[in-house]
């Protein structure tokens, strides 16, 4: 039997390991992507033309901060993407917190895609207007994709025949460019609503605190002095006590029988209710007691009709 119930708890067993090993890779990866997207960004920050890399032959060491790795890298980014990569931070950072809360990461791939697409958009904006050629970058803001979407577009421009009209379509194409981009890339991010409620949060059900001036909160203003209400102290209605007649039984009819019943003569007959004599000095202090108490309890209301019974007594308020 223990060998049973040892053999029944083995699956769960190992399902429970299996979902400790998920659960665990998953904040490892979280980790291991918040240190590379901070190491990334020192080797951008960091970044020397004079550094040997892929498109430099340069002697000495790498002046980046992370070493001759860290000038291959921001030299192969700034190449590719340009300055804009930096628009991918935000997406890993958000990846990473997904994979620590343990959340959907959703279609990374597809908003990596998108964010590309933004990048396209905003560096051929900025080639437009600045240039392709940037001091310090290897292909100017937008790196590859920019300059070649940037290039694109001044051609196609180039070919109005109209100066003043053509610089005038080009501010408005790299005016639509960059809207567009910084719409995709927004759209890209995917947030999720969780993630959205965390940037634009806002504490709900607050309302503005008045601060009062030291001098003001010394000397309060005086309040209203509100008039109590005119008291009714009239005097209750005591009305009659209701006699309760008590009703004779009727007689048991006669049986055929050959038993004779008692005569009903040996019966004491019923006392007569004579009502008693109405107290009302005393209902109308027990009324005026009613009304202390009920003032106590911060009830205000006057008894304006006692009505007495041969059991009950009821006062009405």
């Amino acid at each position: 039997m223990a060998t049973n119930g040892l053999a029944a708890q083995m699956p769960a067993w190992r399902e429970a390991m299996r979902r400790a090993a998920t659960r665990s890779s998953a904040l490892v990866g979280s980790l291991a992507m918040m240190i590379g997207v901070v190491l990334v960004v020192l080797a951008l920050v960091s970044y020397r033309p004079s550094d040997p890399a892929f498109n430099t032959s340069a002697a000495g060491p790498a002046q980046n901060w992370l070493g001759a790795l860290g000038a291959y890298v921001s030299e192969t980014l700034l190449i590719l993407l340009g300055p804009l990569v930096a628009l991918m931070v935000p997406l890993v950072i958000v990846l990473a917190l997904r994979l620590w809360r343990d959340a959907p990461l959703g279609s990374w791939i597809r908003s990596a895609l998108i964010i590309c697409g933004a990048i396209l958009l905003l560096g051929s904006a900025i080639t437009l207007l600045a240039g392709p050629a940037i001091r310090g970058l290897p292909l100017g803001w937008g790196g590859a994709i920019g300059y070649a979407g940037g290039s694109a577009l001044g051609g196609a421009i180039g070919l109005i025949g109209n100066p003043e009209l053509a610089r005038y379509t080009g501010w408005f194409l790299a005016l639509a460019a960059a809207i567009g981009g910084f719409w995709l890339w927004w759209r890209g991010l995917g947030l999720d609503e969780t993630e959205r409620a965390f940037i634009f949060r806002r504490e709900a059900g607050l309302t503005p605190v008045k601060v009062v001036a030291p001098e003001s909160a010394a000397n309060p203003k005086p309040r209203k002095k509100v008039a109590p209400p005119p008291e009714d102290k009239r005097a209750p209605v005591i009305g009659d006590r209701k006699s309760k007649q008590a009703k004779a039984k009727p007689k048991q009819r006669t049986l055929n029988l050959d038993y004779e019943l008692p005569a009903l003569e040996l019966l004491n007959a019923p006392e007569e209710d004579s009502g008693g004599a109405i107290d009302k000095a005393a209902l109308e202090r027990n009324a005026r007691l009613l009304e202390s108490v009920l003032d106590d309890f911060k009830v205000k209301g006057s008894i304006v009709e006692v009505r007495p019974g041969p059991v009950v007594t009821m006062y009405e308020l």
